[in-house]
């Protein structure tokens, strides 16, 4: 493999390095921080029924009613558009792409090899974001 085609490898890998990567912190800042939202607002409605600083207000139940649909409704967005399994798999994308990264430092490393392992990491990638109930596939 020439040095030229061996920086446009390296180009093409580090371009899909960087989406994953971004990706990632998306999708993994999207679950996680919807999973705890959700629970503190669950949280926070029992609460609000609860305690007796609430029992005065003549909107205690209206307000635990709020946080708990909130709360409800968070999770399904969740758990419908897959935010833990499109964590997983753009992690997982990212990973492979870092180690075809080191691929691309060994001289012994043919071009061929880098491009099939870059296509088998795309593949993975779309498969696991479609996900294996998709007739598309």
């Amino acid at each position: 493999m020439t040095p030229e085609e061996r920086q446009a490898l390296r180009i093409e890998v580090d371009t899909f390095y960087k989406r994953r990567d971004r990706a990632t912190k998306m999708w993994s800042a999207l679950y996680h921080g919807s999973l705890y939202l959700s629970a503190i607002l669950s949280a926070t409605a029992a609460l609000i029924l609860k305690l007796d600083f609430f029992k005065d207000s003549t909107h205690q139940t209206d307000m635990s009613a709020i946080l708990a649909a909130a709360a409800a409704i968070i999770v399904t967005l969740t758990a419908a558009g897959a935010f833990n399994r499109k964590w997983r798999v753009n992690r997982t994308s990212r990973s492979g792409l870092e180690q075809l990264r080191i691929d691309l430092s060994d001289p012994v490393v043919g071009g061929a090899t880098i491009r099939t392992k870059l296509k088998e990491i795309i593949q993975k990638h779309d498969e696991g974001i479609i996900g294996p109930d998709n007739p598309d596939r």
